[in-house]
């Protein structure tokens, strides 16, 4: 595990991976950890954006290392019916399945009520979680 907050994300990440990069990277975060995800990329890797706008002109040499860049704005999924949600939808499933197989690990989850919600999302904009937060409604 990588503390970003005592230790340098790219360095790290390069050390573990012997100087190499990652093959995908995945930035949930937002303002310009987009360029901390690129930055850790092997030549020929990729990253997908939920947050904003990939922006390749700010990533360092991403032409020259080959990179290539996905954006999933789940939002658009909603607003462009019902192929757009059924493909959102798929999506999710597929990403389930990786979880499900332990293809892809969460290192931290947290379920949050419905109630705790408020003081939840106010942790969430100061910065001050680690790992995901996912909210728990039951249906009555």
């Amino acid at each position: 595990m990588i503390d970003y907050r005592s230790e340098g994300v790219v360095a790290r990440v390069m050390d573990i991976t012997h100087q190499k990069g990652v093959d995908i990277g995945l930035d949930t975060v937002g303002p310009d950890q987009d360029r901390i995800v690129a930055d850790c990329l092997r030549y020929d890797g990729q990253m997908v954006e939920l947050v904003d706008t990939v922006r390749p002109d700010e990533y360092r040499d991403a032409f020259m290392r080959g990179l290539s860049f996905h954006q999933l704005s789940l939002w658009a999924g909603h607003r462009n019916g019902e192929a757009a949600r059924a493909e959102l939808v798929a999506a999710g499933r597929a990403f389930s399945r990786l979880l499900e197989q332990g293809e892809v690990k969460v290192l931290r989850l947290s379920t949050v009520s419905l109630e705790e919600t408020g003081p939840a999302l106010e942790k969430i904009l100061q910065q001050r979680t680690v790992g995901k937060q996912v909210l728990s409604m039951k249906r009555s």
